[in-house]
C-alpha cells in the first residue's frame, strides 16, 4: 500500500504476471491507494494508483423471527422490534421501517407504529374483536430493496367494560370496582374514582366541549399515580399497579375529548395545560416526551430518550444518551448532544445538530440546516433547499430534492455525497468556507467525482457524479473560484481522465489493464480502477512497455 502497509487480505499481486487479483466483500468498500515498485540494474521507480471498491446494493434480510404477543382489551402494551429483526450486509445503508396489516391495509386505529424507533403501542378497546392480528413489518434500504417479517398480536377474549353513560346535561359518573367505560356525552361532567376502581376508560367526546369536564379522586393523591401519554391518550396508573385510568383523545390541545382538570384527594389539581407540562418533565432515565401546541424547550438529560416536539417552534435537546428527537410541525431546533442520536425535523424550517457521536439527521419538508458536528454522521436532506454540513468525522451526506448546498471547512475528514435528484431545474453545489481551488486535486474514479486535498487529510467522493441526476452543478472555493458543471468535468479530463470504467451490472467480472513505463523516466500514470463488491474476481494486469 502507499502508506507502507501490506495489501489487504482479499487482494494479491503476482509480480511474474504483473496481475492484481481478488474478491472484495462488503466490508472492503472504500478506496485503496496502491504503490507499485519496479527495480532494475539502472535503478528503481515507483508509481501509485487508486483502487475504488464500490458498493453493489444487497437486499436486506429477515433476522430474528418476530414472536406472537398476547395482548388484552383496555390495557396498554408496548413492543420494540429487536435490533436483529433485519440485517443488511451493506455498510452504512439507510433502512426505513414501515408496518401494515398483513392484507396491505392500514393498521387498526388502536395500534400505532413508530417507524423511527421501531415500536408498537396500543390499547384495544372492549369492542375490538378478539383473535389474531397479523402485522407485516417491512424494511426498505436506500436502493429500494425490501425485506418483510410478520408480527402476530393475539387479542384474547377479555371481560367487557361495563358501560356508565351520562346525558347531555351536567352529570356525575361514579366508577365502581368493575372495569368500566364511562361516557359523559354533553354537558359539564364529573368522573369520580376511588381506590380499587380497576381498569377504566373515559370516552369524553363532546362536539360542543368547552374542555370543562373534571376527573376527581376521592381518596387517592397525586403521588399515588404515574402519569403517561400514548399518542392521543392520557394514562393515570397507580404505583401499586391495581388501578389504571385511560382518558382517550386527551391530545392534542384542541381535542373534543379533552378533560379540563384532574383533582386529587390531597387538594392538588392538574389542569389540561399543566398535564402537558407535567409530561414534559425529563429524568436521567429513558423518557418518552411529547411537546405541546406552544413553543417548547425540552432537555432530555440522561438516558435514551424519545422527544417529539409536536406543534409550535420547539427546541429539543437530547443531551446524554442515544436519543430520538422529532420536530414534527413548526420551525424547530434539534440538538442531539452526546451519544448516537436520530434527529428528524419534520415539517417547517428546522435546524438540526447531531452533536458528539455517530448521528443520523433526517430532514422533512421546507428549507433546513443539518450539522453533523463530531463523529461519523449520516445527513439526509428532504424536499426543500437544504444546507448540509458534515463537520468533522467521515460523513455521508444525501441531499435529495431541491437546490442543496454541501458546505465544508478544513478538517472535515473523508466524506461521501449521494446527490440523486431527478427534478428539473435543480442546482446543487459544494461550498468550501476556508479552502481554495489550489488545495485540491480533482479526479474521476469510476463514475465518482473525487476532490482530494493535497495534504491528504480531506476528501469528498461524489458518488455517480457522471450519471444524470447525481451530478454536482457547481463548486465554490474560498478564494472566489467557482467551477460550474462543465468546468468540473473539464478539470477532471485535463487533470487525470480515467482510461477505463467498470461495467454494470456488477455481476460481470472487471478486467482492466494499465501500463507503466520501464525505468527510463517515461512512466505513464496509473489511473483509478473501480471494482464492485461482488463475488467476482478482479484481474488487472500491469505490464511494462
Amino acid at each position: 500500500m502507499a502508506d507502507g502497509k501490506p495489501l489487504p487480505g482479499w487482494l494479491s499481486f503476482n509480480p511474474q504476471t504483473r496481475t492484481f487479483s481478488g474478491t472484495p466483500g462488503n466490508d472492503d468498500v472504500g478506496m485503496l491507494n496502491v504503490e507499485i515498485s519496479a527495480k532494475g540494474k539502472g535503478g528503481s521507480a515507483n508509481q501509485r494508483f487508486t483502487l475504488n471498491v464500490i458498493n453493489v446494493n444487497d437486499a436486506p434480510q429477515a433476522g430474528q423471527k418476530l414472536p406472537t404477543l398476547q395482548i388484552e382489551h383496555n390495557k396498554l402494551f408496548y413492543y420494540q422490534l429487536p435490533e436483529d429483526t433485519f440485517k443488511d450486509i451493506d455498510k452504512n445503508d439507510k433502512l426505513t421501517f414501515s408496518a401494515t396489516s398483513e392484507n396491505g391495509q392500514s393498521l387498526p386505529s388502536w395500534l400505532k407504529f413508530d417507524a423511527y424507533n421501531g415500536t408498537f403501542t396500543g390499547s384495544p378497546s372492549a369492542n375490538t374483536p378478539q383473535g389474531n392480528y397479523r402485522v407485516t413489518v417491512t424494511v426498505t434500504d436506500s436502493g429500494g430493496l425490501k425485506a418483510h417479517q410478520t408480527l402476530v398480536l393475539n387479542l384474547a377474549q377479555g371481560t367487557p367494560l361495563k358501560p356508565v353513560n351520562g346525558t347531555d346535561r351536567n352529570d356525575v359518573l361514579i366508577s365502581s370496582a368493575d372495569n368500566e367505560l364511562l361516557a359523559g356525552k354533553g354537558g359539564k361532567d364529573v368522573y369520580q374514582f376511588s381506590r380499587g376502581f380497576g381498569h377504566d376508560l373515559i370516552n369524553n367526546h363532546d362536539e360542543n366541549s368547552n374542555q370543562d369536564d373534571v376527573v376527581t379522586f376521592t381518596n387517592m393523591n397525586r403521588k399515588d399515580f404515574l402519569i403517561m401519554r400514548d399518542y392521543t391518550s392520557l394514562y393515570l396508573r397507580s404505583l401499586s399497579g391495581t388501578d389504571e385510568l385511560r382518558i382517550m383523545g386527551q391530545f392534542p390541545a384542541n381535542s373534543k375529548w379533552r378533560i379540563g382538570e384532574i383533582r386529587f384527594a390531597d387538594g392538588s389539581i392538574l389542569t389540561a395545560d399543566e398535564i402537558e407540562r407535567e409530561l414534559q418533565k425529563t429524568t436521567e432515565g429513558d423518557d418518552h416526551i411529547y411537546g405541546s401546541k406552544d413553543n417548547d424547550i425540552i432537555n432530555g438529560k440522561g438516558g435514551n430518550d424519545v422527544i417529539s416536539g409536536e406543534e409550535g417552534d420547539d427546541e429539543l435537546y437530547g443531551e446524554d444518551g442515544n436519543d430520538n428527537l422529532i420536530g414534527s410541525v413548526g420551525n424547530d431546533k434539534l440538538s442531539g448532544g452526546a451519544g448516537e442520536d436520530s434527529l428528524n425535523g419534520g415539517d417547517g424550517r428546522d435546524h438540526l445538530s447531531g452533536g458528539a457521536g455517530n448521528d443520523e439527521l433526517i430532514d422533512g419538508e421546507d428549507d433546513d440546516q443539518l450539522h453533523g458536528n463530531e463523529g461519523d454522521d449520516k445527513l439526509y436532506g428532504g424536499t426543500g433547499n437544504d444546507l448540509l454540513i458534515g463537520d468533522s468525522g467521515n460523513d455521508v451526506l444525501s441531499g435529495s430534492a431541491g437546490n442543496d448546498i454541501y458546505r465544508f471547512a478544513r478538517g472535515f475528514g473523508h466524506d461521501v455525497i449521494n446527490n440523486y435528484d431527478g427534478g428539473l431545474g435543480r442546482h446543487d453545489s459544494i461550498d468550501f468556507s476556508d479552502m481554495n481551488r489550489s488545495d485540491f486535486d480533482i479526479r474521476r474514479e469510476g463514475n465518482n467525482l473525487v476532490l482530494h486535498s493535497k495534504d491528504g487529510k480531506n476528501q469528498i467522493t461524489v458518488t455517480n457524479h457522471f450519471f444524470n441526476g447525481w451530478q454536482i452543478d457547481s463548486i465554490r472555493f474560498a478564494d472566489g473560484t467557482t467551477l460550474d458543471h462543465g468546468a468540473i468535468n473539464s478539470a477532471v479530463s485535463t487533470q487525470n481522465a480515467p482510461r477505463g470504467n467498470y461495467m454494470h451490472p456488477a455481476a460481470q467480472a472487471l478486467q482492466m489493464n494499465q501500463m507503466i513505463a520501464s525505468l527510463n523516466n517515461q512512466a505513464q500514470p496509473l489511473h483509478a480502477l473501480a471494482i464492485p463488491d461482488e463475488k467476482q474476481p478482479l484481474l488487472a494486469a500491469v505490464n511494462p512497455y
